[in-house]
């Protein structure tokens, strides 16, 4: 049976905030103002892939508080998907153990994630991009 990872740390995360300014997980949030978060192109999205990706359990257990990010994401970087819930089945990190993916299951199709890239050397969050894999593999039209 796959594990399921919910947004349990955001809770956890915002507690004892103070000040206009928080940091989590290595993302540093200015409270009250839009903060504009990397979204990632290809190719750049491409540079954090190791040789090989291994899946690792999606327990709960986040190698750092990241759910803050992702709040920040602007919605047009959801292209009208719905990924709201937190729901993440998928997790995979690069067999050099520098990057780690963190799919977010969208509502609406069971093949769109928001991918959030953890830097688990630096600790703080590289970006986002939004994955359609039927499309990244030709079987949706773009």
């Amino acid at each position: 049976m796959t594990g399921k990872l919910i947004r349990t740390e955001h809770n956890e995360a915002n507690k004892g905030a103070a000040g206009p300014t928080a940091k989590r997980g290595g993302c540093a949030l200015t409270l009250g103002e839009r903060v504009t978060m990397p979204l990632l192109d290809e190719n750049t999205y491409g540079v954090t892939f190791g040789e090989k990706m291994n899946r690792v359990p999606s327990d709960g257990n986040a190698p750092f508080p990241f759910w803050a990010y992702v709040d920040q994401i602007p919605t047009e970087d959801f292209q009208g998907y719905d990924c709201s819930e937190g729901s993440v089945q998928w997790v995979w990190r690069g067999n050099d153990g520098r990057f780690e993916h963190i799919l977010i299951d969208s509502k609406e199709d069971k093949d769109v994630f928001m991918v959030v890239v953890l830097d688990l050397v630096k600790k703080e969050v590289v970006g986002h991009r939004l994955m359609d894999f039927k499309r990244e593999y030709g079987l949706r039209e773009r």
